[in-house]
């Protein structure tokens, strides 16, 4: 069918290689799907607000995202998101 838009479960990833992710950056992203603030990410893992805006700058650029919100559609999309501990 001409001009007919397939749809599909996961949205389209930004990146098209494997990805790498440490357990901390995957606990920061976990903690981004259940909606955290960074602050509150920095206190429940006791590191310091600017090392999760770090991790958080270097997992946007593994994944080719801009922002919080695309990394959790990622996430859910790729299945990133169980909880968080």
């Amino acid at each position: 069918m001409a001009g007919a838009v397939e749809s599909s479960d996961r949205p389209p990833a930004p990146v098209q290689r494997k990805v790498h992710f440490s357990p901390r950056e995957r606990q920061i992203v976990r903690f981004i799907v259940d909606g955290c603030p960074n602050q509150e990410i920095a206190n429940r893992m006791g590191l310091r607000l600017q090392t999760v805006k770090n991790h958080l700058s270097r997992i946007y650029r593994k994944l080719g995202v801009p922002n919080r919100v695309q990394l959790a559609v990622f996430a859910v999309g790729y299945g990133l998101s169980e909880p968080a501990h």
